[in-house]
């Protein structure tokens, strides 16, 4: 199952589900060359996300699909 994580502002990603409650969020933006990898383990990630939004001036949406 995927989930796909849009930014309003120039970027996409694409979060990766794994096994043992674990998920690789692979997020890339464009306008800027680099690669954020986010490891999530019940459900922290959503923290470590929304604390990059708020340095970078970020707003994401999250689609879950």
């Amino acid at each position: 199952m995927w989930e796909v994580c849009v930014e309003l502002g120039g970027g996409a990603g694409v979060i990766v589900k794994g096994g043992l409650g674990l998920r690789f969020l692979f997020y890339f933006y464009f306008y800027f060359v680099g690669l954020f990898v986010f490891v999530e383990f019940m459900g922290f990630w959503v923290i470590v996300a929304a604390f990059v939004v708020l340095l970078m001036g970020k707003v994401f949406i999250f689609l879950y699909v």
